[in-house]
Formats: structure tokens, C-alpha cells, sequence
């Protein structure tokens, strides 16, 4: 009797201590998966982060809007057929668009063979940059080279663009400076200076117009800096 009795309560222990055995596990085990959603989540804002840091650098799109590359061509069109006076209308600030250098570029450029605009929408309401990367046939032979030129492009009251100048403001200079510096900007300068470095290895006498046409940065247009010399 007493045996069973016995053998009754250790059973009843040996359960208990069992429980809690299992209990202690399932607990340790739901912590750990606690953990590892804490980390899943932690890496998922970090991708989003570095999603959101890439945008900010990589944002151009290429010939996002055709009205404002049609505006560019035109501008490039004036520059081939030496239009200053027409090509300072363009602009907001027609003192900043050179007429010496204007016409220096002017006399080196046959004809605009090719445009591709990459875009994205400026600080200001309205407002654009526009890298413009045109092929041109030079005066001096046949080989094409690339010119490629940043524009800071606005609209006015009536919806007509023009090419701001100098008197943009620090705060949209500074924002278009750091937007020119990102990694696709980058990759593009590359792309041209092989080009162009192509073009000069078969057509030696295409150095004449290296700093003039060829231009181995992207060069602003009226803002930020002078038409190159």
C-alpha cells in the first residue's frame, strides 16, 4: 500500500519536473525566435535605407521629357549654326552665356549627331537638371565626339523654359552639385572620355579641340561656373 503509495507521488514528481521541463524549452525556443525576427526586421530597414541613399544619388532618368529635351536640342542647334543672339534668349541670364566662347565652341561644331538628356526634377517647383550628353561632327574631320553639360532648366508663369543662371541661390546650387556627384553621373563621364579617347586615337588633329568640344567633366552651363575657355 505504502509502496504504491510512493510510486504514486515520485510519478506525480517526475511529471511535474517533466512540465517544467518542457516549459523551460518552449520558452528559450520562442526567445530565439524573437531574436531572429528583431534581426530580419533590423536588416529590412537597412536595405530600405540604403534603397532610399542610392535614389538620392541615382535618380536621373534618361529622356525623361521630351518638351525639355526638344528645349536642349534647340539649344545645342544654336550652338552649331553659331545663333548667340538666339541662344541668349534661352536664358534668364544672358551676361553668364559668354559670346567669345559661345562662339569658340561654335566654330569647332559641324553638326549635332545625337542627344540624350538624363533628368531629374530640381529643388525648386518647375525646376530640372539635365545632363546632355550630344555627339557632335566637329569641323575637323569625321569622327564624332561627345559633349557633356549640365543644364539647371525652370519654368516660368507662362510654362516656357529657360536655362537659369548664376542667380539660382546657394541653397539650389548646393543641392545641384551634390545630385551631379552621384554614382551614375560618374559612370557616364567614364562612357564619354573612352569615347571621346577613341575618336582622338583615330583622328589625331581632334586634340586641337581637347578643353574646347572634348571635355573630360561634365561642364555647367551658366550656373555654378563660366562656359569653358
Amino acid at each position: 500500500m505504502y509502496r504504491r503509495f510512493l510510486i504514486l507521488c515520485l510519478s506525480c514528481v517526475l511529471c511535474f519536473v517533466s512540465g517544467c521541463s518542457a516549459k523551460k524549452e518552449v520558452s528559450e525556443q520562442m526567445t530565439d525566435v524573437v531574436v531572429i525576427q528583431n534581426t530580419v526586421a533590423e536588416l529590412s530597414v537597412a536595405c530600405v535605407n540604403e534603397t532610399v541613399a542610392d535614389k538620392l544619388v541615382s535618380s536621373f532618368v534618361e529622356d525623361m521629357d521630351y518638351d525639355i529635351k526638344s528645349f536642349v536640342r534647340q539649344f545645342y542647334d544654336y550652338l552649331a549654326s553659331g545663333e548667340y543672339d538666339l541662344a541668349m534668349y534661352m536664358t534668364n541670364d544672358s551676361t553668364n552665356l559668354d559670346r567669345d566662347s559661345f562662339m569658340r565652341i561654335s566654330s569647332y561644331v559641324e553638326s549635332v549627331k545625337s542627344l540624350t538628356c538624363y533628368m531629374m526634377e530640381g529643388m525648386v517647383e518647375g525646376s530640372y537638371i539635365v545632363v546632355a550628353k550630344c555627339g557632335v561632327l566637329t569641323t575637323l574631320g569625321a569622327q564624332v565626339v561627345t559633349m557633356l553639360n549640365a543644364f539647371y532648366i525652370c519654368t516660368n508663369e507662362s510654362g516656357t523654359y529657360y536655362i537659369c543662371g548664376n542667380d539660382v541661390g546657394d541653397e539650389v546650387k548646393s543641392y545641384n552639385s551634390i545630385m551631379l556627384s552621384g554614382q551614375m553621373i560618374d559612370d557616364i563621364e567614364e562612357q564619354v572620355r573612352l569615347d571621346n579617347a577613341a575618336a582622338v586615337l583615330n583622328q589625331d588633329n581632334l586634340r586641337e579641340i581637347e578643353g574646347i568640344v572634348i571635355f573630360d567633366e561634365v561642364t555647367r552651363f551658366l550656373y555654378e561656373q563660366q562656359t569653358a575657355e
